[in-house]
C-alpha cells in the first residue's frame, strides 16, 4: 500500500494534513486485511458452488439421459407390439380374402360342371330326339313306298 499517495489524495480533498505513520493507517490496514481474508473465503465458497453446479449439472443431464433411453425403450416397445398387431391383422385379413378367392373359384367350377352337365343332357337329348325322328322319316317313307 503507497501511503504517501493515499495521504496526497486525502489532503488534496479535505486539507487535513497526515503522515506516514498516522494510526488511521493501521484501522486502515485492518479494513484491508479483513477484506482479504473474506475475499478468500468468497473465492472458497464460489469454486465450492462452481463445483456443486457443475456435479448438479451432471446429474441432471444424466437424470435426463436415463429418462430418454427409458422413454426410448417404451416407445421401441409399444411399436413392436402395434406392428405385431397390424401383421396379425394383415394374416387375419389375408386368410378371409384367401378363404373368399377359393370360395369363388369353386363356386365357378361347381357353375361351369352343372352349364357343362346341362349342355351334355340337351345334346344328348338332341340326338336322341334326332334319331327318333329321322328313325320315324324312314318308317314312314318306307310305309308309303310298300
Amino acid at each position: 500500500m503507497d501511503r504517501r499517495k493515499y495521504i496526497a489524495e486525502l489532503v488534496e480533498r479535505t486539507g487535513i494534513q497526515f503522515d506516514q505513520d498516522d494510526p488511521i493507517f493501521a484501522v486502515v490496514m485492518l479494513n484491508q486485511l479483513i477484506l482479504e481474508e473474506q475475499k478468500s473465503e468468497l473465492e472458497t465458497l464460489v469454486e465450492q458452488l462452481s463445483s456443486t453446479g457443475k456435479a448438479i449439472n451432471g446429474e441432471v443431464v444424466k437424470q435426463a439421459q436415463t429418462l430418454w433411453d427409458t422413454k426410448t425403450r417404451q416407445l421401441n416397445a409399444e411399436a413392436a407390439e402395434l406392428k405385431m398387431a397390424l401383421l396379425r391383422e394383415h394374416s387375419h385379413l389375408q386368410k378371409g380374402a384367401r378363404e373368399a378367392v377359393t370360395q369363388a373359384v369353386n363356386d365357378a367350377v361347381v357353375n361351369l360342371t352343372s352349364s357343362m352337365t346341362d349342355n351334355n343332357r340337351s345334346n344328348w337329348t338332341a340326338t336322341i330326339v334326332g334319331g327318333l325322328v329321322g328313325g320315324l322319316v324312314v318308317a314312314l317313307v318306307s310305309f308309303l313306298m310298300q
